[in-house]
This record gives C-alpha cells, sequence and structure tokens, in this order.
C-alpha cells in the first residue's frame, strides 16, 4: 500500500514492460499522483533530521548545567566501570574509530558484494562525520575530565578559551567528541544502507559514547554534541542534498560497472563454450577415415596392390 492511499494498490510486472499500477477500485484507473501521505512521510523524515539534532543540543545544555560535573568527577575518583562492563565498552569504542570501521566495512564488502557500490559513502559518513568534530576542537578549548581540577573550579571552568586552533594539545580538546560523532554518522549511513540494523548501529553508537564518558575523556554533554554533529552530517550525506545526489550519481555508475563486467564474462564463457565444441567436432571428423580409406598407422597410409589387399 502507498503511504496516505485509500485503497489498495498492487504492482504488476507485465513481461517486457515497466511497472504497471492498477488498483482493485474504479478510481485508480486514473494516473496516479503523489498522495498527502507521501507528502506527510517525506516532511516527517525532514524533521526527523533536524528535530535529533535539536533535541540532542537541547540535552548537552541540561546535562552541562546538571550532569557533566557530577557524573565525570564520579568516574574520575572512583574509577571506571567494573570488571566486564568496562571491557565491552572499551571493545565498543572501535565503532568510532577508523581502524574499526575499516574492519566492518571489509566484512559487509566480503559478505554483500553486490551493494559494494554504497561503501564509499558509508565511509565518507565517518570521516566526515569526525573532521567536523575536529574542526570545532579547533575553535572551542574545553579540558578534558582526566585532567580537570574538580576541587578548585566549576563546570563553567572547563572551558579554556575560543580560537586557540590547538593550543595545549589534546588535554584541551574534550568539547565535543569526534569519536562519538564519527560512530553516529556511521551510524546513519549504515542504517541507509542496511535499515533492519538501525536500531543496532544506534545502539553502537551510543556504546562508543558511553566509553568516551566513563573512560573520563569527555563530558556528557560533549558526546551529546558529538552525536548531534554526527547525525546532521551523516543525513546531509545519505538525504536529497547537493552532496548526496552527487553521491547518487557516482553510485549509479558503479552499480552499472559490475553488471556490464558480468555479461562480458558471461558472452566470453559462451564463445569459449562454443569454440571447445567446434574444436571438438573438428577433431572427431579428422580422426574418422574418409569413405574408401584405411586408418593410418604412425602417419603412414598403406599401400594397397592391384588385388585390393595391403601390401
Amino acid at each position: 500500500n502507498f503511504p496516505g492511499a485509500d485503497h489498495p494498490i498492487r504492482s504488476i510486472q507485465a513481461p517486457g514492460k515497466g511497472l504497471i499500477v492498477s488498483s482493485t477500485t474504479q478510481s485508480s484507473r486514473t494516473s496516479f499522483q503523489p498522495s498527502l501521505g507521501q507528502h506527510a512521510s517525506r516532511t516527517r523524515l525532514i524533521l526527523r533530521s533536524v528535530n535529533a539534532p535539536a533535541l540532542l543540543l537541547v540535552a548537552a545544555i541540561c546535562s552541562f548545567w546538571w550532569l557533566d560535573f557530577a557524573v565525570s568527577h564520579h568516574f574520575v575518583s572512583t574509577g571506571r566501570l567494573p570488571g566486564d562492563l568496562a571491557k565491552l565498552f572499551e571493545a565498543a569504542e572501535h565503532f568510532g574509530t577508523v581502524w574499526g570501521q575499516l574492519l566492518i566495512l571489509w566484512i559487509i564488502f566480503v559478505f554483500d558484494r553486490h551493494h559494494a557500490y554504497r561503501l564509499p559513502r558509508i565511509a565518507a559518513a565517518a570521516i566526515l562525520g569526525g573532521l567536523a568534530a575536529d574542526l570545532f576542537k579547533l575553535g572551542i578549548s574545553r579540558v578534558r575530565p582526566k585532567y580537570f581540577d574538580f576541587a578548585e573550579h566549576g563546570i563553567a571552568d572547563s572551558f579554556a578559551g575560543w580560537f586557540n586552533l590547538g593550543a595545549g594539545g589534546s588535554d584541551f580538546q574534550s568539547f565535543p567528541s569526534a569519536h562519538t560523532a564519527s560512530a553516529v554518522a556511521f551510524a546513519v549511513a549504515l542504517g541507509w544502507a542496511y535499515p533492519k540494523g538501525r536500531a543496532m548501529f544506534l545502539t553502537f553508537a551510543g556504546f562508543v559514547a558511553v566509553q568516551r564518558i566513563e573512560s573520563t575523556s569527555h563530558f556528557i554533554s560533549d558526546t551529546l554534541v558529538g552525536a548531534a554533529i554526527g547525525w546532521t552530517v551523516g543525513y546531509w550525506i545519505i538525504e536529497k542534498t547537493p552532496f548526496s545526489r552527487w553521491w547518487t550519481n557516482r553510485e549509479s555508475r558503479w552499480r552499472q560497472q559490475p553488471a556490464s563486467d558480468m555479461t562480458l564474462r558471461i558472452q566470453s564463457q559462451a564463445d569459449i563454450s562454443r569454440f571447445g565444441h567446434e574444436t571438438s567436432l573438428m577433431e572427431q571428423e579428422t580422426a574418422l577415415p574418409a569413405h574408401g580409406e584405411l586408418p593410418t598407422r604412425h602417419g603412414v597410409q598403406p599401400a594397397l596392390d592391384t588385388a585390393g589387399t595391403i601390401a
């Protein structure tokens, strides 16, 4: 059923023809026009791509005032999560690292080569998400929780300046979390390619955010802002934007290339098979003696006497 349609719609593929849209009602015999339901669905998709980052930013502001100090101070003073739970989140961190993402893309390439043309776009989403967060780091300096003096300063003092362009090194690059931004953008792109795994991918991205918090590398607000950046970059790549359309044009070419290669391979195999069959027939014809001839022995035709017997 089409979204918003008042009656069931069936699609029938006629041999040698395009898609024929038919219905069980008389009114659907007219040409189909986009329904209000389709426009509403597209509008909801656009709002979702905008609302999620907005909600994440609101959550980051609330976290800055009420959660950042208490949670980060807890992990700094009492240590990380216990035992295997810490190992779980530590392993999940690689969903937001370059090497972990490359490993996942390689696995997808091995098991789903038919859709391998999507992998460059997914990789671009992860890379650009992390780079976008790094640009914010150059403009906003914030001390990481592991280096912040909770006894002498309030949470507002964690911000150390503006437009320092990376001065102070990694210790002052807490805001925002590039790992989380890359992981969320990666999850959004993977969810676009494999919708059934969307919840799982976003869960992995959430694990990355938790790992960055419990390892005292970021405040909660850092991860929430990073998630907002990653979500925005991911949807900017997969939704109908100029950059997304550029990717779509490239993928249409990449998708056609394997099909043409397969056609060439099939034709080549057919030619080889036909040539081999013809060669086999020629060999058989050569091996059979002609009418009135005797088989040769070591390439020498035996001589016949006048009586027709072998000399």
